[in-house]
């Protein structure tokens, strides 16, 4: 009975070492394939990857960026811009973009990469958030940018929107 014991404890502590294993093989793995699309700002120009192993390169101008933040999904990517005005920017990229229910406030147009941007501004815990979709898809594959501003005033919406009119993508790394 003893051996049986000690048998099924090594066992539970193989199989425990294992799953930290892999599990540290993936947080590695995670951690490099996230810092292939980080930020990378100089001045007022930020630029990142869309995708790990990409080789297309965003690059957009923002005024005010005092921090950026990247995040990296099963299949999406949002790159986060922070203002010093507790103002933010979310560009996600990716097929499934999230769906509001609020009523608008407000609505107004801008450009995005060359395309048409619809923005819905809402009223969400006393700060304006506007929200447009860019659809990029190609013939089978949907691929949207999701735009998210938050900012306390619809002048400082409208500024970071202006701001995302100067938003490029190439396949070269010439931007």
């Amino acid at each position: 009975m003893r051996l049986l014991e000690l048998s099924f404890r090594l066992f539970i502590l193989s199989l425990a070492l294992m799953v930290t294993s892999c599990a540290s093989k993936y947080e590695r793995w995670q951690s490099e394939r996230l810092k292939q699309i980080e930020t990378v700002s100089a001045g007022d120009v930020h630029r990142f990857k869309d995708w790990p192993g990409s080789d297309a390169q965003c690059a957009i101008q923002l005024s005010g960026v005092t921090r950026t933040d990247s995040h990296l999904g099963p299949d999406f990517s949002v790159h986060y811009f922070d203002f010093d005005s507790s103002s933010s920017l979310a560009l996600y990229r990716g097929g499934h973009p999230r769906t509001r229910t609020s009523k608008p406030v407000s609505r107004f147009s801008s450009r995005f990469a060359g395309k048409f941007a619809r923005w819905e501004v809402c009223e969400e815990s006393g700060f304006l958030s506007a929200w447009s979709y860019v659809d990029m898809s190609k013939e089978d594959y949907p691929d949207f940018w999701h735009l998210m501003i938050q900012a306390s005033t619809l002048e400082k919406v409208k500024q970071i929107a202006r701001e995302c009119e100067s938003f490029k993508m190439t396949a070269t790394n010439k931007l």
